[in-house]
């Protein structure tokens, strides 16, 4: 098997390279019904997530289509393996893409330090799937915006580990973002692109079980969102960010404890003592609402009813510590996916019609709002 490094990346034909697949339609015949209303279609369906996964490949082997338009049908493609629980060839094929698009903006140079090596699973020939370890180049530094911050931050997730290298990783694409911050015409996206990395951190550092980290993290945020509070400088964005995170920090607080083995009774004591003047001045219904739309996703509770749950309703949703850690990590995937694309939309408001971005944004839009309806899968990938 040829190694990635040799392939041609002077055009954007190497999205299509099929060692960047790791599965392939074994029916060639299924290329017939490879067009974007085709696709359009089975977006009506939801129903067969593999059907959909094919026909991108299909799409993708479209030499008319720009290297913009090739990476949306590749963030929709790595988004469906999620959704279709195909976790381990959304990683696999993170990775490539990832590989493929360093050595694109590095004219096919490697980087000069080894890099560590990572199993995935990769295509070697028609219904014939392979085992393999390849090195995991560093992401993209994307200086020309040619890979968009959706695609981007995805593909960091889905190559990394949860550690304290993938938090350095986020703080990099921070950085980055602010110093691009002049080239923004949308304020709004950009504050909603740097919240978002918080979330992703906050992730990391539940996913790692880094706790004491987490916590000092949250208090810094909230130290700063409250100065400009203060001093009348925030923006309906940061506000709400503000009320999210202070309810990530009770808890984050409640589920270290109970992780801990503390008795219930002695949790609630605490962080009642602690935090209830908190959860009444600065959390909103919004993030009360998203706390109880995760609880209600992943079927933990549903005690929390309708009405805005007391601040002892939502400690009783994290009793089971592994359930507690579910619904923390589901509660930030919503907050990620609604900060950008905001709240899930009834049935009357989804539609798949042609956007005016043209076909392949109808595609690229329909699936990215299914993040919606999967918002646990966000950091459901470690």
């Amino acid at each position: 098997m040829k190694d990635i490094i040799s392939m041609n990346i002077d055009d954007n034909t190497f999205l299509k390279d099929d060692r960047l697949f790791a599965i392939i339609p074994s029916d060639s015949a299924d290329n017939n019904d490879a067009s974007v209303a085709s696709i359009l279609k089975e977006c009506q369906k939801e129903s067969n997530f593999t059907k959909l996964i094919d026909l991108t490949y299909f799409l993708l082997q479209n030499n008319d289509s720009s290297i913009e338009d090739k990476l949306k049908v590749w963030e929709a493609r790595l988004s469906l393996h999620l959704f279709n629980n195909d976790l381990s060839y959304a990683k696999s094929e993170a990775i490539q893409l990832n590989n493929a698009l360093y050595l694109k903006e590095n004219n096919n140079h490697p980087p000069n330090q080894p890099s560590p090596k990572m199993p995935i699973v990769q295509h070697n020939h028609p219904k014939q799937i392979v085992h393999t370890a390849v090195p995991v180049y560093p992401l993209p530094k994307n200086n020309d915006g040619a890979i968009e911050h959706t695609l981007l931050t995805l593909i960091l997730r889905l190559k990394s580990s949860p550690n304290m290298n993938l938090v350095n990783d986020l703080y990099k694409l921070c950085y980055q973002l602010r110093l691009k911050s002049s080239t923004y015409s949308d304020k709004n996206l950009l504050l909603s692109r740097i919240i978002n990395l918080s979330y992703n951190v906050m992730a990391v550092l539940l996913k790692s079980c880094n706790y004491s980290t987490l916590l000092n993290y949250i208090k810094s945020m909230r130290h700063d969102l409250k100065l400009q509070v203060k001093n009348n400088n925030i923006s309906e964005k940061y506000k709400q960010c503000l009320s999210n995170i202070s309810l990530m920090l009770i808890l984050v607080t409640a589920h270290m404890l109970l992780e801990q083995k503390t008795p219930f009774e002695k949790v609630s004591s605490f962080v009642t003592n602690e935090y209830e003047s908190m959860f009444e001045s600065d959390i909103n219904e919004a993030t009360l609402t998203t706390f109880r739309d995760s609880a209600k996703n992943l079927q933990v509770d549903d005690s929390l009813g309708s009405s805005s749950p007391t601040l002892i309703d939502l400690l009783r949703t994290l009793q089971d510590p592994n359930q507690s850690f579910r619904i923390l990590t589901s509660t930030l995937g919503i907050w990620d996916v609604y900060n950008v694309l905001g709240p899930k939309a009834t049935d009357t408001e989804q539609n798949t019609e042609e956007s005016s971005g043209g076909k392949i944004n109808s595609v690229y839009d329909h699936v990215l709002s299914l993040w919606k309806t999967y918002p646990d899968k966000v950091f459901d990938l470690y």
